[in-house]
Order: C-alpha cells, then structure tokens, then sequence
C-alpha cells in the first residue's frame, strides 16, 4: 500500500474509532434509562396502559441511541469519501450504506434491540399471569411477583444483546466496532471504485494496513483484481473477491489504484 493511502487509512480508522466510541455511549445510556424505567415499580402497578407505556418508552429510547448512530455512520461516510480523494461522493456513500427504500443499520438495531427487551418483559409477564392463575394470588402479590422478575429481565445482559441476521449475538461494544469498521472500508472502497471507474481506470489492488487476521483475506491480500468484468485474462475482479469471503464484516481489506493490467 502506498505511504500515503496507508497514512490516509490509519487516520480513517481512527475516526471510526472514535465514532465506535459515541456509539457505544449512547447505547450504553439508552440501556442505563430502560433498566431504571424497568424497575420503576410504577409499571407493575399499573394494567396494560402501563405496561404500553414503559413499552413506548424503551422503542423511544432506542430510536434517540439509533439517531446518533446515523449521524456517526453519516459523518464516516463523509470522512471515508475524504480519504478516498473523491469528496463529492460523500451523499451517494451514505445512500449505499443506508438506503432511503429500505432500513438503515441504526434502524435496524433499535428494531431488533426493542423487540429483544419487549419480548423479554412480556413472557415475564405471561409467567407471571399463568402462575397467578394457577395458585390464586391476590392482586398485591401479582405486582410483587412481576416486579421480581421484571428486575431480574433488567439485569440480563442476554435481553441487551443484538442478535443479527444470521443469528449471531454481538454485544454491545463489539457490534458498535465492527458497524463503524466495516461502514469505513466499505465506503472507502465505493469511493474509490468510483472515483477510478469515472477516470476509466480497470484495476486496483486488494491490500490492508496491516496483516490480515482472516484466511481468505490473506490469499487475496496484495492481489490486482478488475473493477468490472470488461478486459482480457483470467484476471479476477472485485466482484470474485466479494464472492469469495474478501470485504466480510469487520473486514480491513482496502482497495488501491493500480498502473495498468497485471503481468
């Protein structure tokens, strides 16, 4: 990697983890409120508006933690675009990352993170009406009961978790790492596929700022690769790359122009 791209990267990554850092805090805050708004005894005490409130309250929350997350996921597109020397990309960067016709990543989190927590209070609760119906108990015992559990949800850290598409738990710090990391590479690299495409140029070459950690990633490190599939040779483009595992979540392969068709 040239002296100067790799200068230009490291200082990308630093920004994005500085951003991780934001993200993490606003999570980290958003978590502290619902915990407290969770066992305020007010909610068990109340019927099912109180129970609808304290559920509104946690979709707020989320959505105020998910708006700083857009912001920041907003600010590294433009930095990613900087890096990149192509700017003017900046709109079109964050439009690829998050797309008007669909759900955007932060969206996506505080969804996926108020289903968790509701879903948790709300089989607590249907525990709690079933052994109620089964032993009898008075009302005043009812509440006692759905305050306990209610406060052992609140210090789950299972009920916290992001759980992703595939399946996977991330905990909070982790995921906050790897979207900003993986929203920087991808960015950069869309800026420069783009920028190179409108210069005409074919080829760029697959490199990282440090060693690759990953398998795959380390077959394909310094390799020249075709931006699309127009050219001649058994040369492979970005798009095998892809196809192949290279530019995965948490992924630090770049992408660097090249001087011509490699030999």
């Amino acid at each position: 990697m040239a002296n100067e791209a790799r200068k230009r990267i490291r200082k990308l990554l630093r920004k994005t983890e500085r951003s991780a850092a934001r993200i993490m805090s606003a999570q980290d805050a958003a978590r502290e409120h619902i915990v407290a708004e969770i066992l305020n005894p007010r909610y068990t005490r109340g019927g099912g508006a109180s129970r609808t409130a304290l559920y509104r309250e946690i979709v707020s929350t989320y959505g105020k933690a998910a708006r700083v997350m857009d912001g920041e996921m907003y600010g590294i597109c433009r930095e990613a675009a900087e890096a990149a020397s192509n700017k003017a990309a900046t709109r079109t960067l964050y439009e690829i990352i998050s797309p008007a016709n669909g759900e955007n990543p932060a969206a996506a989190w505080a969804r996926n993170m108020s289903e968790a927590t509701i879903s948790a209070l709300r089989n607590e609760f249907i525990e709690t009406a079933r052994e109620a119906a089964q032993k009898g108990m008075a009302k005043r015992y009812i509440q006692g009961l759905l305050r306990r559990r209610w406060n052992e949800a609140a210090m789950d850290a299972q009920n916290f978790q992001f759980v992703d598409r595939a399946g996977r738990h991330w905990n909070q710090d982790a995921y906050a790492r790897m979207l900003t990391r993986t929203t920087a590479q991808r960015a950069y690299n869309e800026a420069v596929l783009d920028r190179l495409a409108a210069d005409g140029q074919m080829y760029v070459r697959i490199t990282s700022p440090g060693v690759p950690d990953c398998a795959i990633c380390k077959q394909w490190n310094n390799l020249v690769v075709r931006i699309t599939e127009d050219g001649e040779g058994p040369v492979p483009t970005v798009a095998d790359a892809t196809e192949a595992g290279v530019f995965h979540p948490n992924c630090l392969c770049f992408l660097e122009a090249v001087d011509g068709a490699p030999r």
